[in-house]
């Protein structure tokens, strides 16, 4: 794909199509709630100075958190569930809940199915894609509107000698 079709993509806000273990999956436009949820999985990988002169043994070290990046990964591809409630959605998930065993057996794949150089790869496409630097500018948008707001209320002022 060049370019000029992944821009196109992009500015569409189209779909994008991803293959894991032989099952394709259609990658929508990100939300704030998969984003969320994403920052969740990755959280709980301890962000540590790396020993440069030991990466083997440090690979070993952190290879434990590797199911917080498939995890993480399988909430980028198949995004957050809608919250919307109708009486159907409320009685299945009564029964099952549909989007942890997604979420779950879509991990797994990513766990047992695809290799660390592909998860690395997707991984890195799709957090491209998931519009982090459209977040942060929101952030300091917000910041910065927050600091034009007044830090505290200005009292009636009184004549002197009433």
């Amino acid at each position: 794909m060049d370019i000029q079709q992944k821009t196109a993509q992009t500015i569409l806000q189209q779909e994008q199509s991803v293959n894991i273990a032989g099952s394709t999956y259609q990658v929508s436009q990100p939300t704030l709630a998969t984003l969320i949820l994403v920052s969740q999985e990755i959280a709980h990988i301890p962000m540590e100075e790396i020993n440069k002169e030991k990466a083997l043994g440090e690979a070993f070290k952190k290879a434990i958190h590797g199911k917080h990046i498939a995890r993480a990964l399988a909430i980028m591809i198949l995004g957050a569930s809608n919250p919307k409630r109708t009486l159907w959605k409320w009685f299945k998930n009564i029964f099952s809940c549909h989007y942890k065993k997604q979420i779950q057996a879509l991990t797994d794949k990513i766990l047992y199915q695809l290799s660390i150089q592909e998860a690395g790869t997707l991984f890195i496409q799709l957090l491209g894609k998931m519009q982090t630097s459209d977040f942060f500018m929101l952030i300091t948008f917000l910041n910065e509107a927050n600091m034009l707001k007044p830090i505290r209320k200005v009292s009636e002022t009184i004549a002197f000698g009433q």
